[in-house]
């Protein structure tokens, strides 16, 4: 349950920070570019607690889930941006 909330916190600070740097050239919102962060930090921790095993090694910690919503939720934004224009 921990990381649920971590994965939240973690997404919309990626995502707040994508709309801080893009201001200007985003026409996303900042509602939507931090619920993008918010899915994107979702999509890639989850998918590092359950395929980590394969891709880390031993296991994921804790912490490099973390560390891979946090990429998540900076990634995700700024594709849509991207693809956006």
């Amino acid at each position: 349950m921990l990381f649920l909330i971590a994965f939240v916190i973690f997404g919309a600070v990626g995502g707040f920070m994508v709309n801080s740097f893009m201001e200007g050239r985003s026409s996303l919102g900042s509602g939507l570019t931090i619920g993008l962060g918010i899915a994107g930090s979702f999509i890639l921790g989850i998918l590092l607690l359950i395929f980590g095993k394969a891709l880390v090694g031993d296991g994921p910690d804790f912490l490099v889930a973390l560390l891979a919503s946090a990429v998540g939720a900076i990634i995700l934004p700024l594709i849509v941006i991207i693809v956006k224009k």
